[in-house]
């Protein structure tokens, strides 16, 4: 059973990840931290402190920082953590109970926390980012022996779909258009058994590939600093190279989706062994 919602439990969460973050930025110092400064790049303390949109800030997007920290407090990181898992839970719990009230609580967050209204007011930055929120600290509780920056370039996500469920997405658009008449259009003009797919490219990830200090190596996505907890000097780094987004992939001869989309604007695709 889903509990009432209590606005006040939200703000008190927010609070709370907001505190836990300042505190652990203010507790930084040059000789443990390493940080890559690039345009793209945002600070230590941003990564772990700024939750909320710049002006002219895509809506869409997060910030990434290659950071590493050694010597760093493991239970301060794992309630950090915590503390940002149970936002999450509150935010997608007042999403299912109030969909229409969303920039009601961002604000009453916003007019809130007395720190965020001291430093960005005066320039009206008053949208909260969520994932920025949420997205947990990465921490590694063991020794190691290097951190080497990659981009993991040109991901897509590809999730299935049925003829049914594209048509659901054009009625839920509830508009006219050109280019909805050529959606239906399209529709009309395929089986209803054809295999469909949904394909939305993914901006350029960054990933962290690690040799930890028993010789193992492990990679993960990372677009916060990496902590490190069980030791107090740094470790080889090898910093992220310079992205080249224009650089095109090349097709896979064993492509199985049509590169070409079947409906542009839903991002639909179509299977090429489909009949």
């Amino acid at each position: 059973m889903t509990e009432t919602f209590n606005p006040s439990k939200l703000i008190s969460a927010f609070d709370q990840l907001a505190s836990q973050s300042t505190a652990i930025v203010k507790q930084l110092s040059p000789e443990s931290c390493w940080q890559q400064d690039e345009p793209y790049l945002c600070s230590l303390a941003s990564s772990l402190s700024d939750y909320f949109y710049r002006d002219g800030d895509d809506g869409r997007a997060t910030s990434q920082c290659c950071g590493v920290i050694c010597g760093a407090n493991n239970a301060e990181i794992v309630a950090l953590n915590e503390s940002k898992d149970r936002f999450k839970a509150l935010i997608a719990n007042y999403r299912a109970q109030y969909p229409k009230e969303t920039r009601s609580w961002q604000r009453s967050i916003f007019a809130t926390h007395s720190d965020a209204r001291q430093s960005l007011a005066d320039s009206a930055h008053g949208r909260l980012n969520l994932k920025a929120c949420w997205r947990r600290v990465r921490v590694i509780d063991q020794p190691v022996k290097s951190v080497s920056y990659a981009w993991y370039k040109n991901g897509r996500s590809i999730k299935r779909v049925d003829y049914q469920q594209v048509v659901d997405r054009l009625e839920r658009l509830d508009r006219q258009g050109v280019d909805i008449q050529q959606a239906w259009s399209t529709l009309a003009g395929i089986s209803s058994t054809t295999e469909l797919c949904i394909v939305q490219k993914q901006a350029p990830l960054i990933r962290a590939n690690v040799r930890l200090g028993n010789g193992e190596m492990t990679a993960f996505n990372c677009s916060t600093p990496i902590f490190l907890t069980a030791q107090d000097f740094l470790p080889l780094i090898k910093p992220l190279p310079a992205s080249d987004e224009k650089t095109p992939r090349k097709s896979r001869s064993d492509q199985r989706i049509d590169s070409v989309p079947l409906i542009p604007m839903l991002r639909v695709h179509r299977y090429l062994a489909a009949k």
